[in-house]
C-alpha cells in the first residue's frame, strides 16, 4: 500500500503542529499558549468543504489554538503538492473563510504550501462588480522559493520536512542525488542532541516514506544505519503507517479494514513458500522488481514481507 504524500504532510502536521507553528508563524508564536494542546478541527473542515473534493485529493489541516490572553485562533492550511496548476485554489480558500466566518463566527489565519515546482500560486481572491468588491489575502509558502535551504534553523524539526520535500522535487530525476540528500538528511536528524526519540521516529518515518528511492539496497543501506545508531531494529514503515499518517484519517472501520487488506495481501505473498523466497532473494541482492516477477507478487506486498522480516 502506497501513503499518498497528501497524507504524509497531514499527518506530519498533526504529529508536530508546535513545531509548524513556530515555523510558519514565528512571529506570532509568544502570544499562542502552547502549555495548552491544539486542537484538529475535523468534523468542523468536513463540515465546511462538503462539495468542494471532486476528483482531487486536497491536504487540508483546519488548527484551533488557544492564545495567552485568553481567546482561540483557528488556523487553516492547505498542501499542494501535485504539480497541477488549480486556478480554482483563490476561489475556494476564499469560500472556505466565509463558511468558517459564517457557521463558526471565527476568523481563520490561512496558509498555502506550495509543493511542487511549477506556476506561481495566487495569494489572493478578488472579486470587482458593478462598483461593489470584495478581497481576501492568504499567505502562500513556496518550498522551491527557499533560498539556501540547508541555512534554515535545524533546532525547529520541521525544518527536516521542509528540506525533504525540496530534496523530493529537485533530485525527482537524479536518483544518486536523492540517496545523498536523504543520508546527510538523516545523518543530521540522529545527530540531534536535544530532541526527543519520539520526535526523531515521526521525522525518519516521513523522510523515508516522503524522498522515496527506487533502489532496494539502498533503501537498506539507510534502514541499517538507522539501526545501527539508534541501537534499535523495530520495523520502521507497518506500525507508523496506521498510527501515524492514518490517524484521524479514517475511521476505525476503515482502518481496521485498511489493516486487514494488508494482512491479506502479505498472506498471499506467503503461501507455497514465497515469503522464504522473497527474503533470501533480497539477502542476494536480487531486485524487488524481479522478486516480484518470480514469485507473481505484487511489489508491494514484497515491501511488506521485507518490512516484516526487518530486511527493508
Amino acid at each position: 500500500m502506497k501513503i499518498s504524500k497528501d497524507d504524509l504532510w497531514k499527518g506530519i502536521i498533526e504529529e508536530l503542529p508546535e513545531h509548524f507553528l513556530q515555523f510558519y508563524f514565528g512571529q506570532y508564536a509568544d502570544a499562542i499558549d502552547f502549555t495548552k494542546p491544539v486542537i484538529f478541527l475535523d468534523a468542523e473542515l468536513a463540515n465546511i468543504t462538503k462539495g468542494m473534493r471532486k476528483g482531487r485529493r486536497i491536504a487540508d489541516k483546519l488548527l484551533k489554538v488557544h492564545m495567552k490572553d485568553g481567546n482561540d485562533q483557528w488556523f487553516l492550511v492547505h498542501v499542494e503538492v501535485q504539480s497541477y496548476h488549480d486556478q480554482d485554489l483563490p476561489r475556494r480558500m476564499f469560500t472556505m473563510y466565509y463558511r468558517i466566518l459564517d457557521k463558526y463566527n471565527k476568523d481563520i489565519v490561512s496558509l498555502v504550501i506550495k509543493a511542487y515546482k511549477g506556476q506561481k500560486l495566487a495569494d489572493v481572491y478578488s472579486q470587482r462588480f458593478m462598483g461593489g468588491s470584495v478581497k481576501y489575502k492568504y499567505k502562500v509558502f513556496d518550498i522551491m522559493s527557499m533560498s539556501n535551504p540547508e541555512n534554515y534553523d535545524s533546532r525547529n524539526v520541521f525544518t527536516f520536512i521542509l528540506l525533504a520535500t525540496y530534496y523530493e522535487i529537485i533530485y525527482k530525476e537524479d536518483e544518486k542525488a536523492r540517496f545523498e540528500h536523504k543520508f546527510l538528511l538523516i545523518k543530521q536528524l540522529l545527530s540531534q542532541k536535544t530532541m526527543n526519540s519520539q520526535k526523531i521516529r515521526e521525522i525518519l518515518n516521513f523522510i523515508k516514506l516522503y524522498l522515496s528511492l527506487n533502489n532496494v539496497l539502498q533503501e537498506k543501506q539507510l534502514t541499517d544505519y538507522i539501526i545501527d545508531k539508534t541501537k534499535s531494529n523495530k520495523s520502521m514503515g507497518l506500525n507508523e503507517l496506521f498510527d501515524m499518517h492514518l490517524k484521524k484519517e479514517v475511521s476505525r472501520v476503515e482502518k481496521k479494514s485498511l489493516k486487514k487488506g494488508i494482512e491479506k495481501g502479505i498472506e498471499k505473498g506467503v503461501e507455497q513458500g514465497n515469503e522464504i523466497v522473497i527474503c533470501n532473494g533480497f539477502k542476494n541482492n536480487i531486485s524487488l522488481e524481479m522478486l516480484a516477477n518470480i514469485t507473481n507478487t505484487d511489489i508491494e506486498v514484497v515491501k511488506a514481507i521485507l518490512i516484516k522480516n526487518n530486511l527493508l
